[in-house]
């Protein structure tokens, strides 16, 4: 974020009822607003290390997408192979080796595609605004991929 952001920072994509809550929020409940989407990029960028890489990040949006491995590969025009290699850097990051997965006499405890979803979410890394905007751009993409 910006030194010169006093009171917060918002993205101007927001919605007019966002903005208009996050003007609120500074300028009569006299709070710090930071947006969603900008607190993930910080949480990813806070400590580069265990943060996601931008493929990787593309990856986990995809994930919640529902596409399947050919269509992100197909997408983000990599092979498949590389496709599915952000996908398991992305597990690894997230800690779903499949090492790392519990299992018990059921197997598995976790399917890892939907499992680093729910972390994602919980963990603020996305949010319903990100992937409202990057299901814009699917469709966009699948528009333009079919003619």
């Amino acid at each position: 974020m910006p030194e010169a952001a006093v009171y917060g920072y918002i993205l101007k994509s927001a919605p007019d009822k966002q903005l208009k809550l996050a003007l609120q929020g500074v300028f009569v409940a006299e709070q710090c607003v930071i947006d969603r989407e900008v607190r993930g990029v910080q949480q990813r960028a806070g400590n580069r290390l265990s943060g996601l890489s931008e493929l990787e990040f593309e990856a986990l949006v995809d994930l919640c997408l529902g596409l399947t491995d050919k269509a992100m590969a197909a997408r983000r025009n990599v092979s498949l192979r590389g496709a599915q290699s952000r996908l398991q850097s992305l597990y690894q990051k997230l800690g779903l080796d499949k090492v790392d997965i519990p299992s018990g006499a059921w197997g598995a405890s976790f399917n890892s595609r939907t499992r680093a979803i729910s972390l994602a979410l919980t963990q603020g890394i996305l949010n319903a605004d990100t992937l409202r905007r990057e299901e814009e751009k699917l469709q966009a993409w699948l528009a333009q991929s079919s003619t």
